[in-house]
């Protein structure tokens, strides 16, 4: 997989240089290197984690290092298969040896901030793990990634190696490499993971609308025993189009994430997330990690800062938290941690080396025990006056070196100082119907309409089972606007009838409708739409009053409403 330099190559490009060295004017500088051109590795693969598919997408390099143009000849998906507990404890086995050496300082991880360094070791796979373990899953030839090209990338796809019952303690990380005509490789892609999770629900109550030109594609978010679901790693939706007995398209009809536009975020500070990947951090969800380290990694919200907390000492805090983790079941903590500054780290605890965690008055806890049912949890702290600020902290527990990933749907925190909200998140009571709307310029086709939910879970996307098709015929229905203005005048030549052009633009011409006297029924004149403004009815009798509309037809035959109706009577001369 590495990359690799043919050795005629390199004499060629050798030769090339000592020949412009002895044919070169002027003062001569200190040998230079050649000029080493390479294949620009991808860079933007993603993966999502459709029912039990992982779907990859990425950008192909259409360039060498120096700008010139690459003739790929294929590109290779690898896959690394990892038993995450294995690995865990391998990796806290080496690391402590190398903290018993003296190579590593151990300064504790922050309650907010940055991914800690437990987190990341886990979230990142080494290159050189990857290439001496990953295997082949496929090499895409030219005209296979011709196939798999839409929308400016490449798709890929394949069932899950991992199945849900082996969760949590696999997952699968991939890669790729490009191979030009000459057999050269590039490096590896950037690094990105699946790991299986049972599917999580879709978009509700689908239907559709079209009016005056607009289709609407409208639905509602995700619910769980008919409440809406507070989920707050949901991230949007997905709109796909296609027609009716026609494959589903890799790429979406909205070219950017149809956002829940919810107001739901955590307040000053970001959410530490176990997993971090192709710079992708899930905030609301989180990979429980355990092992021999003292720090599990987790997530943590800062409640109170330290420069409010004088406000607050001697309250209580009440924390409510609603977490289910799917897939699979897990144990954890809900913390409130008052003992340390998180802007400062790096200094020891208030309370270290006086109280255990258990006594401490600083820290108040509430175990939990996850399942995939939500379950909702309280943890209170009464601050003392040493409370140095508030955080709130849920981190996993028990024996286990890797436990199943969670989602946390809503957390609120309130103190009773002043009644103050401190955080609230997950409240979908005003949440609107989701749509998206499209114009419509050609009618008389149809088209299946399909929605997914997409959830950030632990630094992957996975995206929910497509909804069942939305057939939609796309006739068109919407009449245009009336003629303005009509007129009618009497003429030796009979009645002359004029108007003003309707103002849609789909409009083809006009229709007119004549009535004998007040009480008579309507009767259309002209069979073929009138293309102008003018009609002559050389019909009317004289001495007769003729009642006139005309009304403005559209190409899908759709009739005006009438503006006005005039009269005229022709006569008796």
């Amino acid at each position: 997989m590495g990359h690799r330099v043919r050795s005629k190559s390199f004499i060629v490009i050798f030769s090339l240089f000592a020949v412009l060295a002895i044919n070169s004017c002027g003062i001569k500088g200190p040998p230079k290197a050649p000029i080493r051109i390479e294949i620009t590795p991808v860079k933007d693969l993603r993966a999502v984690l459709t029912g039990s598919t992982a779907r990859l997408s990425w950008t192909p390099s259409l360039h060498y290092s120096d700008g010139s143009d690459i003739e790929i000849r294929s590109i290779s998906v690898y896959r690394l298969d990892e038993k995450l507990a294995e690995s865990l404890a391998t990796q806290a086995e080496q690391e402590q040896q190398r903290r018993e050496a003296g190579a590593l300082q151990d300064r504790g991880s922050p309650p907010v901030g940055p991914v800690n360094a437990h987190a990341r070791r886990i979230a990142m796979v080494t290159i050189q793990d990857f290439e001496r373990k990953a295997v082949l899953a496929e090499r895409l030839r030219i005209e296979q990634l011709l196939d798999r090209a839409e929308g400016g990338k490449i798709h890929w796809e394949e069932p899950l190696t991992q199945t849900v019952e082996q969760m949590p303690s696999t997952r699968s990380v991939y890669a790729v490499v490009m191979e030009d005509e000459r057999g050269r490789e590039s490096a590896l892609s950037n690094f990105v993971q699946v790991i299986p999770l049972a599917p999580l629900p879709g978009p509700e109550d689908i239907n559709y609308s079209l009016v005056s030109g607009y289709l609407s594609i409208n639905w509602s978010p995700p619910t769980r025993d008919e409440k809406p679901l507070q989920q707050l790693c949901l991230l949007g939706f997905n709109v796909y189009k296609s027609p009716p007995g026609m494959p589903v398209p890799r790429v979406p009809s909205n070219s950017e994430l149809i956002s829940t536009s919810s107001p739901l975020d955590w307040l000053k500070e970001e959410v530490i997330s176990q997993q971090q990947v192709a710079g992708s951090s899930a905030r609301y969800a989180c990979l429980l990690v355990t092992s021999a380290n003292p720090k599990p990694a987790g997530i943590s919200q800062l409640l109170i800062p330290a420069d409010d907390i004088a406000s607050h000492r001697g309250a209580t805090v009440e924390v409510e938290a609603t977490i289910y983790a799917p897939g699979g079941n897990s144990n954890g903590r809900l913390v409130l941690d008052a003992s340390r500054d998180p802007a400062k780290p790096s200094e020891p605890a208030a309370g270290q080396g006086v109280f255990t965690e258990r006594d401490n008055p600083l820290i108040g806890y509430q175990e939990i025990s996850i399942g995939e049912e939500p379950r909702t949890f309280r943890a209170s702290l009464r601050l003392p006056s040493d409370s140095r600020a508030l955080v709130l902290r849920i981190e996993p527990r028990g024996e286990e070196a890797i436990s199943a990933p969670f989602i946390v749907e809503s957390v609120s925190a309130r103190s009773d100082a002043s009644g103050e909200e401190l955080v609230r998140n997950g409240d979908f009571s005003g949440f609107a119907p989701l749509r998206r709307s499209e114009q419509i310029t050609t009618y008389g086709s149809d088209y299946d309409y399909r929605i997914s939910a997409v959830y950030d879970i632990s630094g992957f996307t996975l995206e929910s089972p497509l909804s069942a098709p939305l057939r939609v015929e796309l006739r068109d229905t919407s009449p245009p606007a009336p003629p303005a203005n009509p007129k009618a005048l009497s003429t030796s030549e009979g009645i002359t009838l004029s108007w003003n052009a309707s103002a849609s633009a789909d409009t083809v011409g006009y229709v007119v409708f004549r009535r004998e006297g007040s009480d008579g029924s309507w009767q259309r004149l002209n069979s073929a739409p009138i293309v102008g403004t003018v009609y002559r009815d050389t019909d009317a009798k004289p001495g007769v009053a003729h009642f006139y509309k005309v009304e403005a037809i559209d190409a899908s035959g759709n009739l005006s409403s009438t503006a006005a109706v005039v009269a005229a009577t022709l006569g008796t001369d």
